[in-house]
This record gives C-alpha cells, sequence and structure tokens, in this order.
C-alpha cells in the first residue's frame, strides 16, 4: 500500500496531516510518521463495512479494475462501482474521524 494512494483516497496532502508539528526539523516526513500513518489506514479499514472496505481496497490500494473485482467477488460490475463510490466515502469519514479524535487529544493539557 502506498502513502499517495491512501492520501489520495481521502483528498489531504501529507503537510496537512503533520500540520500540528509532527513533521521532521528539516521539513520531511519521517519513516516513523509513514508507519504511524499506515497504522491509521489500516485502523480506518477495519472501522469500515466489510463490503465497501474490500473494494476500497482492492480497487485504490491493490489497482485491480471493477471488472476484475467484480470476477473475484462474484457479483456485477455496477455493484462493484456502487461499493466504491460509498467505499471511498465511508473511508474519507472514518480517516478523518480518526484524525480529529487524535488530534483532540494531543491538544489536552496533560
Amino acid at each position: 500500500m502506498t502513502v499517495r494512494v491512501a492520501l489520495d483516497l481521502v483528498g489531504v496532502l501529507v503537510d496537512e496531516i503533520w500540520a500540528l508539528g509532527t513533521r521532521s526539523d528539516e521539513g520531511h516526513v519521517s519513516s516513523e510518521h509513514v508507519d504511524e500513518l499506515g497504522e491509521l489506514i489500516e485502523e480506518t479499514f477495519g472501522l469500515m463495512s466489510d463490503k465497501q472496505g474490500l473494494v476500497v481496497r482492492l480497487h485504490d490500494m491493490d489497482g485491480n479494475t471493477i471488472a476484475e473485482i467484480a470476477g473475484m467477488l462474484r457479483c456485477p460490475a455496477g455493484t462493484i462501482k456502487s461499493r466504491l463510490f460509498y467505499g471511498r466515502q465511508e473511508f474519507k469519514e472514518v480517516f478523518n474521524s480518526l484524525i480529529e479524535q487524535r488530534t483532540l487529544c494531543q491538544n489536552r493539557p496533560n
């Protein structure tokens, strides 16, 4: 899974995610933060509905076509398109909710 694909999926840039100061001093995103993003993406998929999450993962992360996914899951291409559309919306909502939760936790006074 590439970070760029996941970020395109949620419509954000790396700089926006780490705008609260989690970038390294050189302005690059560290491998630690890339790993953290990967964990966040996996957590997002874990909270999604199984059918939609699977289709989003197969299409947007693994690069399968609609027709390939329809063959794998033995359902019409229209069903795959629908699951992909609604799955992307769900991914964005869950991902953004997780980001918001982490931001709130980071900003709490100790």
